[in-house]
């Protein structure tokens, strides 16, 4: 029970919840529990709604709790924590003082809008409109990233406009190493069709 009223106060408040988790009045370990249950929930929900949206007479439990299923929580996991060091790398560099493990114990929480994800996609496949499901999922992880936001300014003290700033950069880097990456595979498969060593 605790944790649903605590879910229900961070998806409403998110900033209001966090600055008072940091000042400990959710008790000493009051995010790493739930925020832990957060992730998990999230993730589930993320690929139950994809099962239900992709398939099209339901899943089985063999599916959703496949291989899958369980890379899928570990690269959460690892994009959470590699998120969070350049969160605080960047918060850092504009001088302002936080914990990291505050930011990662608070971003757990940032899964908490995707389980608004299940009973979208129940909803949208039932009424035959599927289509619909990619408008719910962009506004959940916008949401999403909103919480994250909400984490940075509650752990580092960034005024709202700072805290977008720290967030946009390392997504931005993300986008940019993604792309050279795609750029290496693209020349690659170019240079063994033509014959070559590769585009670059």
């Amino acid at each position: 029970m605790r944790s649903f009223s605590l879910f229900l106060s961070t998806l409403l408040e998110p900033y209001t919840s966090f600055a008072e988790m940091k000042t400990g009045k959710g008790g000493p370990a009051a995010g790493t529990g739930s925020g832990l249950l957060a992730l998990l929930a999230g993730v589930l929900s993320l690929l139950l709604a994809g099962i239900l949206i992709v398939e099209e007479r339901g899943a089985t439990a063999r599916k959703l709790f496949s291989g899958f299923g369980t890379t899928l929580i570990f690269l959460a996991l690892l994009s959470l924590v590699f998120k969070g060091a350049l969160f605080h790398l960047f918060a850092s560099i504009w001088g302002k003082r936080g914990r990291a493990e505050d930011l990662l114990r608070f971003m757990l929480f940032s899964y908490l809008p995707f389980i608004f994800l299940v009973p979208a996609a129940a909803f949208l496949s039932a009424a035959g409109l599927g289509g619909l499901y990619a408008l719910v999922f962009l506004a959940a992880l916008g949401y999403s990233y909103k919480m994250e936001v909400s984490a940075l300014r509650a752990v580092y003290g960034l005024p709202t406009r700072r805290a977008v700033l720290v967030f946009l950069v390392p997504l931005l880097l993300q986008l940019l190493f993604l792309f050279i990456f795609l750029l290496g595979v693209l020349s690659t498969i170019a240079g063994l069709l033509l014959g070559g060593s590769g585009l670059l």
